[in-house]
């Protein structure tokens, strides 16, 4: 409740007044990403994914662009398309919502409110933005449109709450699964092998997988979804996602002791009500599990022994009931995202503008809320195919 006042700044009356929005409506929100009912979101992502990336904007021969920009604006663009449907203007608020993302994180770890004003100023912007969508005629997707029915018609939120009600649905997603694909193309530029490996890897299952349907002469490219919904063999390219998730994620997971008698847990002896904290970080790095080389990025370790109790102890998305509810419309939505961008761009690095062999490595920005930020840039000269 603390967050949705101080993050998003739902009113009091919809955080305590309205028991149908922690009742209904979030518990929709997480059956709405279920996988039996999430598949018509994931086609519609690649649709407009389809049309967004044929005009999408690239540097002049010779020039090159942001990395981050490039893959975050296309991922907003299209998702935003997605959700929303084509009369919500998505490139407008681009600025605004950067600047709003880039302050969730500090407000959730209780940097005060005040001391944010570029955070609050921004997150303005973006509520008046939905607000403007809400107030016109729109296209939502099912799950954005019931949500907001039921917000209308059973939690009887006022206008203000409903705009931040639509944007805190969106933050989750654009918070951290574009950043999953940036990560991945981060790293891959930055090692002698780069991407042509995982380009293979795609182009051969996904003529395996075309010769199986009924019209073998249509590429897989253009029924994405329904090809990772076949769950094709990609070892490297799953690989190299999971070490991303590794490598980069920053999560926590917090559970309360319940018993009267309190528990004891590795030795230790806890209390009633005391509060435990698991970084998932810290596990993530443990040499123990994942090898000595566990601080560096190495995709193939997936493809090789690594242990059972390794592979339980892998957490990107926490675990138990708070496990994250969009993990699998994530896990489409990244592997979607790349396919695409690979066949339609061929990525080169500016070695002038992003010197040395790693020009790009990890901050500490998002601590405990999904993928760590980059630190750096990484600039790319990039070519349509």
């Amino acid at each position: 409740m603390e967050w949705g006042k101080n993050c998003f700044s739902f009113s009091d009356k919809a955080l305590f007044g309205s028991p149908a929005l922690t009742a209904e409506i979030f518990p929709h929100m997480d059956r709405s990403m279920a996988p039996m009912n999430m598949m018509g979101l994931v086609e519609s992502f690649e649709r407009c994914l389809s049309n967004a990336i044929k005009t999408f904007p690239i540097p002049q021969p010779g020039s090159s662009v942001s990395l981050q920009d490039f893959v975050l604006r296309l991922a907003h663009r299209a998702t935003g398309a997605a959700y929303f449907g084509p009369t919500f203007d998505v490139e407008s608020f681009w600025e605004d919502w950067q600047g709003f993302d880039d302050g969730v994180w500090k407000v959730a770890l209780a940097y005060p409110v005040p001391l944010c004003p570029h955070f609050v100023k921004s997150r303005e912007k973006v509520i008046q933005r939905f607000l403007e969508y809400l107030d016109n005629p729109h296209e939502p997707c099912d799950m954005i449109g019931e949500q907001e029915r039921m917000a209308r018609d059973v939690a009887k939120l006022d206008r203000r709450d409903l705009g931040v009600l639509i944007m805190s649905s969106y933050w989750p997603l654009m918070a951290n699964v574009p950043w999953g694909s940036l990560w991945l193309l981060i790293n891959q530029l930055q090692r002698s092998e780069g991407l042509g490996p995982i380009l293979a890897e795609l182009d051969a299952a996904g003529e395996a997988w075309s010769a199986t349907q009924p019209d073998p002469t249509i590429a897989y490219l253009s029924n994405l979804t329904g090809f990772f919904q076949s769950q094709p063999q990609l070892p490297l390219f799953q690989s190299t996602i999971n070490e991303v998730l590794r490598f980069t994620s920053d999560s926590y997971s917090m559970r309360g002791v319940v018993p009267d008698e309190g528990a004891i847990l590795g030795g230790y002896k806890l209390k009633k009500n005391d509060t435990l904290i698991m970084s998932t970080r810290s596990v993530h790095f443990d040499e123990a599990l994942f090898g000595p080389d566990a601080k560096q990025f190495n995709p193939k370790r997936w493809m090789g022994s690594l242990s059972e109790e390794a592979k339980g102890s892998f957490r990107p998305y926490g675990g138990g009931v708070s496990m994250c509810s969009g993990r699998h419309f994530a896990s489409y939505h990244v592997k979607i995202l790349l396919t695409t961008m690979l066949h339609t761009f061929r990525f080169e690095v500016d070695k002038v503008k992003s010197p040395g062999p790693s020009p790009v490595t990890i901050s500490s920005e998002n601590r405990g809320f999904g993928l760590r930020r980059p630190q750096g840039e990484l600039f790319v000269k990039v070519k349509r195919i």
